[in-house]
């Protein structure tokens, strides 16, 4: 996420918009929606849960909204209309689970749940109570396979801005696939919360802490297990096909794979054909937004898995997409989101 808070968070301090004494009140609900009924949802669930395929989204939407008082603000322009495009897009998606970032406000999570419920009977979400002001991690699953489980992590190192204006936090879900366990890990990772740059040391070190912490988890299940790692981690590697797209705090995105898990993308990817970058700094979405103009394009959004278990996968088909300039909003062409949208599909042995 290249967003910058802090403008807006001394904006509503000067004119006493916000209840400091409830701002750093953490209350989690974990929302878990099931959709049609108890009895339908297993009726609704693809026959073939015996199938030799499974496709992952990972996208940061960009439904950023920031109030202050009498009016709200979009961060990253166009919140509603492209919230409304959003359903169809992802339904063209094709892929079995999405793991999606910054989606906020609860009645955008509900729309999102309300016209992808039949595709994906599933879905969870964490619900952040007990605040006057501030956003909860804008992070949610679905799925078109059952949630069993699902467990929210917070973050426990953070910028102290990011920290009051949104939560931050890995999203741990269980889907029953093949008839056994699948565990999704889906992060969003500090961008310096309008503190730091992004790509500063601080900055660094911040969101190693994150996704140190995510590793722990992920640890924990991947020797019997297949596990995704999926999310916007603000870091990533250098293509190797395409000079334009650069580094960025590739120490933190080296973390993951030293762990023992592995890219999908490289694996599904072989030439430039299907490489590009998944944060934009030319889009329509970025120029307007303004932020970290300096910064080149990025590949920071992945889909990573448990390298232990790349030897059960026959193939990997993996793409950049929703890159395009497939929506026209007054009179302006646009892609869906601030940063473009990480598919992968994995066909079993």
């Amino acid at each position: 996420m290249k967003k910058i808070l802090s403008l807006f968070l001394l904006l509503g301090f000067s004119i006493g918009g916000f209840a400091q004494k409830s701002m750093l009140k953490n209350e989690y609900t974990l929302v878990v929606e099931n959709f049609p009924s108890t009895v339908e949802k297993w009726e609704s669930v693809p026959k073939e849960n015996n199938a030799n395929s499974l496709s992952i989204l990972t996208y940061n939407l960009g439904i950023l909204r920031f109030k202050v008082p009498f009016k709200t603000l979009d961060l990253v322009p166009y919140t509603r209309q492209r919230l409304e495009k959003l359903p169809e897009i992802l339904l063209n998606s094709g892929a079995d689970v999405l793991c999606l970032q910054e989606v906020f406000e609860e009645k955008d999570k509900q729309f999102l749940i309300g016209n992808l419920s039949k595709e994906y009977p599933f879905a969870t979400y964490v619900s952040r109570r007990g605040l006057t002001f501030g956003l909860d991690d804008g992070m949610m699953v679905f799925s078109k396979y059952p949630i069993l489980t699902s467990e929210y992590h917070p973050y426990k190192s953070g910028v102290l801005l990011e920290k009051i204006a949104a939560d931050k936090g890995t999203l741990q879900v269980e889907v029953f696939f093949q008839n056994q366990s699948v565990f999704f890990f889906n992060n969003h990772t500090t961008a310096g919360g309008g503190v730091h740059h992004s790509e500063s040391k601080r900055a660094d070190f911040i969101r190693q802490k994150q996704i140190d912490q995510m590793l722990d988890l992920a640890k924990a299940k991947q020797e019997n297990h297949l596990v995704f790692i999926c999310g916007d981690f603000n870091a990533g590697p250098q293509s190797p096909y395409t000079e334009t797209i650069k580094e960025a705090s590739k120490e933190n995105y080296q973390s993951m794979i030293d762990a023992g898990f592995v890219d999908t993308f490289p694996l599904g990817c072989k030439d430039k054909s299907c490489d590009r970058e998944t944060w934009d700094k030319e889009s329509f979405l970025n120029l307007e937004g303004g932020y970290f103009p300096s910064s080149a394009d990025q590949k920071i959004d992945h889909i990573l898995i448990n390298k232990n278990f790349v030897s059960k996968i026959s193939s990997f088909q993996s793409e950049v997409i929703f890159y395009e300039n497939s929506l026209t909003i007054e009179g302006n062409k646009l892609t869906p989101s601030d940063h473009n949208g990480v598919k992968t599909t994995l066909i079993f042995k």
